[in-house]
Formats: structure tokens, sequence, C-alpha cells
């Protein structure tokens, strides 16, 4: 926390106390919910299908970014447009990709490039570099990818890349493919086998060195799959039902399972299970959002909570993401203390210097000038945001 120097400015006593009210409010906010704590979510619409087009959710980051794609059909034509959810706002990056398949957490954005899907792409650092296969899914911190990739066999196999080298899963007899479906920072993979053509699907998890095979502790004969791994181990999937794998351990959940984050929070469908309690979703949205949507289809959840689907807003199908929001109590005192402080500001004439910024943390320093600027134009403080640049 930034240091703290109390200085009473001439506003006087009152706006002091406020602002010390603020100070509390501050330190009271938490940057995600704590893990014992049930949030209460406000929803955002990254973009609403239409009669031709419909969006799906690829990927959620921690930075609270979403990639998504819009697959649509005019005139008997299909296409597919990728686009970034960042800051408030979506951009259209069809001009790099075709298809986004994954993000990472520092910004890597990794997908097919028009016309090739015999490898994918990854956009870093503002340039395009391709991968040895088709490695769809990226690790959080960027380091590893995984997805399939042909063995010196010319057989398609699950793979792990560091982005040159490939590592492949152990086949098993028989088995015609392999693929990974999610990656963690260790270059942990997860993903399935399939062992012949008339057999399903066996989910399974490897690295570099060794491949694990669930299906012994699954239900006989009946397919499996492995859907998301966290930076733990924990592996969440589904045979005949949902299932956590952690560390050798197989725990049957009642929910369904499509994702997990490092706190162990797991999202399926319409529920999020937390400490072992599982919530239905649309209890936790705010009023004024419960109203407003229908039929949840959740599939992406990150470490701050935020969750990321499809549903249907005002009746129309749309791409939503589920935010974490504060308990009115403690949102409500800093926003009282911010508005005492400026207007204790304007009527005090407080000097040049700004010693009323000491008693504030820089972040709720700087929403108080925002505000007393606008006021002093007669403009509010701008809506406009900043431009940030692409991914």
């Amino acid at each position: 926390m930034p240091s703290v120097r109390l200085i009473v400015p001439r506003g006087g006593a009152l706006a002091f106390v406020f602002c010390l009210l603020a100070l509390a409010a501050a330190a009271m906010q938490p940057a995600a919910a704590a893990p014992d704590t049930v949030p209460r979510y406000r929803v955002e619409v990254l973009r609403q299908s239409t009669v031709s087009s419909t969006t799906t959710i690829a990927a959620l980051n921690n930075r609270g970014e979403v990639a998504f794609n819009v697959y649509s059909v005019e005139g008997g034509v299909s296409s597919n447009t990728p686009y970034l959810w960042s800051q408030g706002r979506a951009t259209d990056w069809g001009e790099r990709f075709q298809e986004i398949t994954d993000l990472s957490d520092r910004g890597d954005v990794l997908g097919y490039r028009t016309g090739s899907f015999e490898n994918t792409w990854v956009w870093h650092d503002y340039r395009m570099t391709a991968l040895p296969g088709r490695l769809r899914e990226i690790s959080p911190d960027g380091q590893w990818f995984a997805g399939e990739a042909h063995d010196e066999f010319v057989q398609t196999r699950a793979a792990l890349s560091d982005g040159i080298r490939l590592w492949f899963s152990e086949p098993i007899p028989g088995e015609i493919q392999s693929y990974a479906v999610d990656v963690n920072n260790h270059g942990v993979a997860v993903g399935g086998s399939i062992p012949d053509r008339h057999g399903g699907d066996s989910a399974l998890i490897f690295d570099r060195d060794r491949t694990t095979r669930l299906g012994p502790l699954l239900t006989p004969r009946v397919e499996s799959f492995a859907k998301a791994i966290n930076g733990s181990g924990q592996v969440v999937g589904n045979d005949d039902s949902p299932f956590l794998y952690d560390n050798g351990v197989l725990t049957r959940l009642d929910q369904e399972a499509f994702d997990i984050n490092d706190r162990g929070w797991i999202v399926g469908r319409d529920r999020l299970l937390l400490d072992g309690v599982s919530h239905t979703v649309m209890e936790l949205l705010r009023p004024v959002d419960r109203a407003r949507v229908s039929g949840l289809f959740l599939s992406f959840i990150n470490d701050a909570g935020q969750l990321a689907g499809n549903a249907a807003y005002d009746g129309q199908g749309a791409a939503v993401l589920l935010t974490p929001v504060p308990e009115p109590p403690a949102w409500a005192l800093g926003l009282a203390g911010l508005g005492v402080l400026a207007l204790a500001r304007r009527r005090a004439r407080w000097d040049n210097g700004d010693t009323w910024r000491t008693c504030l943390p820089p972040a709720l320093s700087a929403a108080v000038a925002a505000a007393h600027a606008g006021a002093v134009q007669g403009q509010g403080p701008s809506a406009s945001g900043i431009d940030a640049p692409p991914l």
C-alpha cells in the first residue's frame, strides 16, 4: 500500500474526515473476491448475435481480455471474424487472423491465419510467428503451447511445444489420434486420445516426460474428456459425470465443469463451484442484470473470478463477460468521500501544490482531480477513456 502523509486541507475538518473514510473504503476493496466470499456479478455484453451471425467465446485471460469469433452467413457465403475485447471495447482482428483460439496474460494472441489450418500462428510483440503444428492453446505466461501435430510417423498426436520444439504424449496400442485442449505455466497439458475408429475419447495428462491416462480412475467403457488444467495441476472434465482430478485423487462433482482457475473455482454452464459449494450464477447477478439475462452458458473463468460465455440478453443471444463487483457499502462510502473532497477543494481554493492529494492513494487522487477538472470546465469527467494499442 502506498505511504500516507496525513495533511488536513484548508477545506476544513469535514473534508478531512471524509478523506479518512475514502481511505478506509479503498483499503477494504480487494482486487478480486476473497476465497471465502461469494461474489456478486455485473454483466457486460461483448457482442449480440443476429439472425445471420453467431458469436462464440474463444478465450478469457487474467487481464479480463476476451477473444471471440463471429460466424456469419451472408448470401449463402459463410465467414468468420475474430475480435478482441479489451478495456471496454471490441477490436476487429480479421486482418491478422481468420480465427483466434487463445490468449496469454502478457498479450500473446494465438490462432489460424486465412487459408492456413495446418498450423497456428502467435502474435507477440507486434510480430507474427508460425508454430510447428495446430497448437491452439497457450499457457497464461505465454511460454507453452499445446494442441496436436504430426509425429515422425505422420500420426496426429497430442503435442506440447515451447514454440520451437515438440513433445508428444505417449501413444497407447491401437491409438489413431490424440489431442490437447489446455496447458498451464508448468508445461503440463490435458487432452484426450482416440484408441480406435469405434472407440470413444479417453482423457489424458502429459508433459515432456510422461503421460498419465485417467481411464483407470473413470467409469469403464465410457468415453471421457479433460476440459482444463490450472496452475496447481488440478484437472476438470467429464465421462458419465463431471469430475475433478487432483494429484491422483478423483472427485465427482454435482455440476458441470468446463474450466478451473488457480483458486480452485470451477465454472460449468450456469453454475459456479466455490470451496465445495455449488452456486447458481443467475442468483449471483445484480438485480438489474438478472432481469435482462437468461440461458447462461459459461465456459471460462480467470483468476480474478471473471466468467465468460454466452447468454440471452434482453431475449437476444450474446457473448457476455461477468465481473465481480464490490458490495454497495464499500463503493458508496468511497464515492461519498470523493464527492465531498472534490467540493471542499473547489470551495476552499486549495493551493496549487495540491496538498489534498497526500491523504489519498494515487488512484483515488487521480479520480478526485478528474472530477474537479470536469466540474470547473462545466463538462464533467471525460468518458472517452484512453485508446490502448492492440494486444
